[in-house]
């Protein structure tokens, strides 16, 4: 099985969301963003994973993991 580790890091910045019709766009303020995790692909499957997330928003901070498999 082959496998690829991932570690991303980012600063301050922000994210723009655009307009839709049922609501005005708008701009998160972005403190920090984390990202780490794995692919991983073998004779027997793939699969993904995200071990953590983080998105701190100058405030709320979202916090996540996630796994996919049999892509």
């Amino acid at each position: 099985m082959d496998q690829a580790r991932f570690s991303l890091t980012g600063g301050a910045g922000q994210i723009d969301l655009p307009a839709t019709p049922d609501a005005p766009g708008a701009t998160l303020p972005v403190r920090a963003i984390q990202a780490k995790g794995a692919v991983r692909m073998g004779e027997d499957g793939n699969s993904a994973s995200l071990d953590s997330f983080q998105l701190d928003l100058d405030g709320p901070v979202l916090n996540a993991t996630a796994r996919i498999d049999d892509f």
